[in-house]
């Protein structure tokens, strides 16, 4: 079933009323892919309604299907529809592509320019980051234009991307988690306690972490079978005993979930009412578990197994620079080399 939903939109103050103009916007999947339009229709049911706007929209992506695009006709649309069938998208991707579908519609490859995908990302992201534009829309909306390229349907056009802010990202270690963790402690929240420590130590996403099954868990052996929505399979991951001792701490739920917690505004909220001065969200922990294992020496596979990340590349991007560290490893290239000097006189 599509999902209906018509955003607010504050327009003029009259008699001192605020009045709204609302369109819905619907959400839903065909043959299996998923879509998003914009309809002009303030009401739901009835003629001219969001339910009708998707039918007929339904009706013309089924009369589009066996059409053959040229270079003279193709859309975006078109283009979209291609580039589904080619790639295999996650849920996240999907999400994406479906905004920038709603956004340009039926308009002619040939017709889009450069400041074109600028445009969409500003246009459906006005208060995303530059970083978030590029990845959310700029860049989707290359990879769909590209990939229509190849297909014979558009010129290849040079993608230009937003400048993106400083790339420091705030990292939080281990012992300052355990201030908050001491923290929720002594205000009885025992269920945060236990989630800190997990992000802490084991360097998860808040979003996986959140919605561990207690039957995925083996206690025994510290062991978990958890969903890595990055490479969308399953995985067994190790668990600290601690963190594994903690959570079999917790009472049980009655949806099997080990937390409570069901998004991660919920988990922000909870965290931001324990008054720590300095701002904490959940993946500064990340950061924190990659730069302190890897100041210990650790091999960035092992920190890759360890936090369930991809591969090393991945890993490697979450390691904050540090001068010691540096320092060290060009004191030990000197220190080898006089060694193997005076051991070869």
């Amino acid at each position: 079933m599509p999902t209906y939903y018509a955003p607010t939109k504050r327009s003029k103050r009259k008699g001192g009323k605020v009045y709204t103009n609302r369109t819905y916007v619907v959400r839903g999947r065909i043959d299996g892919k998923e879509y998003e339009i914009r309809t002009g229709s303030t009401h739901k049911k009835g003629a001219g309604g969001a339910e009708a706007e998707w039918e007929n929209f339904k009706l013309r992506i089924w009369s589009e299907r066996d059409a053959v695009p040229t270079p003279e006709t193709a859309t975006f649309r078109d283009a979209v529809m291609m580039y589904r069938e080619a790639i295999n998208l996650s849920p996240r991707e999907g999400h994406h592509v479906a905004k920038l579908e709603a956004y340009f519609g039926d308009t002619l490859l040939s017709d889009i320019r450069p400041q074109s995908l600028i445009a969409a990302a500003h246009a459906i992201y006005p208060d995303g980051q530059p970083q978030t534009k590029n990845r959310q829309a700029i860049r989707p909306a290359a990879a769909i234009m590209h990939h229509g390229e190849r297909n014979g349907l558009c010129d290849w056009i040079r993608t230009e991307q937003l400048e993106e802010d400083d790339p420091f990202q705030p990292t939080a270690f281990p012992n300052e988690v355990e201030i908050l963790i001491r923290a929720a402690r002594k205000q009885g929240d025992h269920e945060l306690a236990v989630l800190l420590e997990t992000l802490a130590y084991q360097g998860w996403r808040i979003t996986e972490t959140i919605e561990i099954e207690r039957a995925n868990i083996d206690f025994k052996k510290a062991q978990i079978h958890r969903w890595v929505s990055k490479s969308r399979q399953w995985r067994w991951a190790s668990v600290d005993k601690e963190v594994c001792s903690a959570w079999a701490s917790l009472p049980e739920n009655p949806d099997g979930r080990l937390f409570t917690y069901r998004d991660r505004k919920a988990v922000y909220k909870a965290i931001d009412a324990l008054g720590f001065p300095k701002k904490y969200r959940p993946h500064m922990s990340r950061r924190g578990f990659a730069t302190e294992l890897k100041n210990q020496g650790h091999d960035l596979l092992d920190i890759a197994e360890a936090g369930c990340w991809e591969d090393v590349k991945s890993v490697a991007r979450y390691v904050q620079a540090d001068l010691n560290r540096t320092r060290q490893t060009l004191s030990s290239l000197r220190g080898n080399a006089r060694g193997k000097r005076k051991k070869a006189s």
